[in-house]
């Protein structure tokens, strides 16, 4: 059987592997994926590029895929422990050809946004809990 270079976003993970389907790399459920699809490698640049998307589950969101390398948890495979977030360069190959580089600048505006999303919660949270109001 082949195997292709492949990846999935599976909770706040990305995670690369060789594989048939990109099911193969699930490590704990098919409902945890956020999508997926191909990767490939240019050794001079060292850069991952992700492109396409998963049969599977669908096509990866570059949000998704910004957020697990600023949040460093990208693996080269299921067994893996040890993030390559801040080992390699990244990029994204967009529906019309073109290439996004994912650089530092785009990795710090995914996290301003998630911890501006933390704030808004946690705001929710307290006037829920405290004041009983739903904003």
């Amino acid at each position: 059987m082949s195997k292709y270079p492949k990846f999935i976003i599976e909770n706040d993970s990305l995670i690369l592997s060789t594989v048939n389907l990109h099911r193969d790399i699930v490590v704990t459920d098919d409902k945890n994926v956020k999508g997926g699809g191909w990767w490939r490698f240019n050794s001079e640049t060292q850069t991952f590029t992700f492109w396409d998307s998963s049969i599977d589950f669908g096509k990866a969101k570059l949000a998704d895929i910004v957020s697990c390398i600023a949040n460093d948890k990208v693996y080269s495979s299921k067994m893996e422990i040890d993030s390559i977030a801040n080992k390699f360069n990244f990029a994204y190959e967009n529906d019309d050809n073109t290439i996004t580089k994912i650089d530092k600048q785009l990795i710090e505006n995914s996290l301003k946004t998630q911890n501006q999303k933390t704030k808004e919660q946690t705001k929710k949270t307290f006037w829920k809990r405290f004041f009983n109001i739903n904003l």
